[in-house]
């Protein structure tokens, strides 16, 4: 016996035989629109590996940036505390000076200078007249 004409099936079905109640789906040709859609999830298969390659990338990176700035960070902070000591050893030998300029000051007399020449010749004058006074002395005038 043949299919049952007078039952309006859906499309791609049809009834086995008169005597059986079972449905069975016909085979059909492939849709030229499932190409499609094969091909476009391939591609967004490629997407997703390609994405999944960029967030490791960026992960790398992230991870790479964290512990280089890390040791920025500490190296600043050495540099900060060196710069610190620095500037407290400039104050302490800045504080030395001024302690031993003014003791230099209050125990000596520091002639007027304009130059090197001029406290060479005061100098050289002086060491003339000490020696003609010593000179003057010892010949008894």
């Amino acid at each position: 016996m043949g299919p049952i004409r007078f039952l309006r099936l859906p499309p791609g079905f049809e009834k086995e035989e008169a005597s059986t109640s079972l449905w069975r789906r016909r085979p059909r040709r492939a849709d030229p629109s499932l190409h499609h859609v094969a091909r476009a999830v391939e591609d967004m298969e490629i997407l997703v590996q390609a994405t999944a390659n960029i967030v490791e990338q960026v992960e790398a990176r992230t991870v790479l940036f964290k512990r280089e700035s890390s040791e920025f960070e500490a190296r600043v902070s050495r540099l900060a505390g060196a710069n610190l000591q620095g500037r407290d050893r400039i104050q302490a030998l800045q504080e030395e000076l001024e302690q031993v300029r003014a003791r230099l000051e209050a125990e000596c007399v520091w002639p007027e200078v304009e130059s090197s020449r001029g406290l060479r010749r005061r100098m050289e004058v002086q060491h003339w007249k000490g020696i003609s006074r010593t000179a003057s002395v010892s010949a008894g005038e």
